[in-house]
């Protein structure tokens, strides 16, 4: 294993989201049409003496404020221990440090996507020799989003995120992303969700036709967060979109366009428009390249 190296973390962007229904065991089945930002956190590894983690970035406080600022209580710990278990029993300690740039609990899979980074990092530092499908198989214990994020290229996502179909005919798009600082908790927008649903999205599967922006759990997520309301009713008013919605189960908006000048002039609009709510102009599409693998040093 080299000194330490770097990698990126690209913030996930479900631009459209399915609910078709649920397993026994209480698990939602989904299926979403997921595309990447150019927007990533940055995770360095280097070798220490014992396992630590330290944190940076200007949503650095929100993992203080959930208490995710230690190993044993962030995914980064979770996932480095059980990949030692599993493939690395001898691997030295390391310090893992995070510079969070996406924000926490955003619907954007911050968290899935350090993970998968984490991973895919140490599966080829440690030229780990198994298949792509056992690497898939190995991240879906630390989340739904993570294999995707893992594959970090556009998919089609199925089930309850095992199943994924890579699309090679995604391009990017000039984008703002719109979060009103408001995290949401997966587990209480589902809840919210089954409330206010008696029913299943039916006939939807890999070959049917998707709706940039058509989010199933967008009505669950804005009763507990009105603001994305606000911001996707405005979003409405845009002329000639590529597409708009929320990602995830929120709270973070995003707003496809054609062209980057455009983007750039509503840039400046939404800012007036929502002026204490977390804007990013971006390029949503493939994953950049040094999401991948970033450099040794």
């Amino acid at each position: 294993m080299c000194a330490s190296f770097t990698l990126k973390a690209p913030a996930k962007i479900n631009l459209n989201l399915y609910v078709t229904g649920r397993r026994n065991d209480g698990y939602h089945l989904l299926s979403s049409l997921v595309a990447f930002a150019d927007l990533s956190d940055t995770i360095l590894i280097k070798p220490a003496k014992s396992d630590q983690l330290s944190v940076s970035g200007p949503f650095s406080h929100k993992l203080k404020d959930v208490g995710a600022i230690s190993l044993e209580d962030n995914i980064l710990g979770q996932c480095l221990f059980t990949f030692r278990q599993h493939y690395a029993q001898d691997l030295p300690p390391l310090h893992i440090h995070l510079e969070k740039n996406i924000p926490v609990g955003a619907g954007i899979g911050g968290g899935s996507s350090d993970c998968a980074a984490l991973l895919r990092g140490l599966f080829a530092q440690l030229h780990v020799k198994v298949s792509e499908q056992e690497q898939l198989d190995f991240a879906l214990q630390f989340g739904a989003d993570v294999p995707v994020c893992l594959k970090s290229e556009p998919c089609i996502m199925e089930a309850i995120g095992e199943e994924l179909q890579a699309l090679h005919d995604i391009i990017s798009h000039p984008a703002i992303l719109i979060n009103p600082n408001n995290s949401l908790s997966t587990p209480s927008v589902f809840k919210a969700y089954k409330a206010l649903n008696k029913a299943f999205s039916k006939d939807c599967n890999i070959n049917s036709p998707r709706m940039i922006g058509q989010n199933d759990l967008t009505k669950a997520a804005t009763s507990l967060c009105p603001e994305i309301g606000s911001i996707l009713n405005y979003s409405e008013q845009i002329p000639n979109l590529k597409g708009f919605g929320m990602s995830g189960s929120g709270a973070t908006c995003f707003i496809l366009f054609h062209d980057e000048k455009t983007r750039n002039d509503y840039l400046t609009l939404i800012k007036q428009s929502f002026p204490s709510y977390w804007l990013k102009a971006t390029d949503i599409g493939s994953a950049p390249q040094e999401a991948f693998y970033e450099h040794q040093i």
